[in-house]
């Protein structure tokens, strides 16, 4: 073999070897590219999974205050129950329109102690509002 023949596979072999540097040159620059690319998804996905704990935290409370609702307007619809049925049950011992003059004198007597339970002891005002004082 001689040295011109040889020259010329070495000037090829030479080209193939700047042609693959080019290529890895490349490949490394969209490799590079595509890790920062990840690195931003993957910030993204933290933010994203950061989101969605807050999201369950706040659903949880809210699911909390739901039932915590739920259960006292439960309760405070059996305490309407029994008082309707208290207030039914005093309405069938009241007769209605039949009143004697003991009943009558009781309501009386009740509304004042009610009534003086509000004024004050040096004057006949509740509130800056002078107190109706009805006669007997």
């Amino acid at each position: 073999m001689t040295t011109t023949a040889v020259a010329p596979a070495v000037v090829e072999l030479a080209q193939r070897v700047e042609q693959l540097t080019a290529v890895v040159s490349s490949l490394g620059a969209r490799l590079a590219a595509q890790m920062n690319d990840l690195t931003r998804a993957g910030g993204a996905v933290s933010e994203l999974r950061e989101s969605t704990d807050e999201l369950r935290v706040l659903r949880e409370a809210i699911e909390s205050l739901v039932t915590s609702r739920n259960q006292r307007q439960a309760h405070l619809e059996e305490q309407l129950e029994l008082l309707t049925h208290e207030i039914r049950a005093l309405r069938r011992q009241v007769p209605m329109g039949r009143r004697g003059a003991h009943e009558q004198s009781l309501a009386e007597t009740i509304g004042d102690a009610v009534r003086s339970a509000f004024v004050p002891e040096d004057g006949d005002e509740v509130a800056g509002r002078p107190v109706k004082r009805r006669r007997r």
